[in-house]
């Protein structure tokens, strides 16, 4: 039987956690102190685990049962639902780590004692203005050399001279990358 959510809002706590199925092993865990749980029980390699989605009403009735379809077909591929979320979580901050815009932040800041505060400020400008909106938050792996050209040309059309400082700036940052093993090529080189 499935619930509504009239039931799951009229529930109230008890002096023991209780559940409320859902069916296909989602329920809402009612504990004592009022808080209200998604749970997904599925068995996994003979094993039987639990799955938490997260916490009523941050997390729909609806949700929880998308949530509980995303588990169920990872299950049938033989993947544990909640090593699968750490190992997404996990590689996500990797990829914050390895966008455009950290790595130019940390190549502006290596600079940051070997140039003129305002060759320093420039190149900031630059690439706040100019680079970050468009592939600041893309991997830097991801670039592509047309990409980096428009961003050249666009800064041309505004002011020629400093298309070439645009572009050396961008082929320094992702030499770095290059170095620290965050990126496979230079897509600047291309465009010279």
């Amino acid at each position: 039987m499935h619930l509504k959510d009239t039931q799951i809002k009229n529930a109230r706590p008890t002096d023991k956690a209780y559940k409320l199925a859902d069916g296909e092993g989602l329920h809402l865990e009612i504990k004592p102190s009022g808080s209200k749980l998604w749970r997904l029980r599925y068995r996994l390699h003979g094993k039987e685990s639990v799955f938490s989605i997260g916490k009523y009403p941050a997390v729909s009735l609806l949700d929880a049962r998308g949530h509980k379809n995303t588990a169920r077909s990872l299950i049938a591929k033989g993947i544990n639902p909640s090593l699968h979320r750490k190992q997404e979580k996990v590689k996500k901050t990797y990829e914050s780590r390895n966008t455009f815009k950290a790595v130019a932040e940390e190549w502006l800041e290596r600079n940051l004692n070997k140039w003129a505060d305002k060759t320093y400020l420039q190149r900031q400008r630059l690439l706040v203005q100019d680079a970050f909106p468009y592939i600041g938050n893309m991997p830097i792996r991801d670039i592509d050399p047309a990409q980096v050209l428009s961003i050249i040309q666009k800064v041309e059309r505004r002011a020629p001279s400093m298309a070439t400082i645009i572009q050396q700036s961008i082929g320094a940052i992702f030499r770095l990358a290059m170095i620290t093993l965050r990126a496979d090529r230079d897509p600047t080189q291309a465009t010279r």
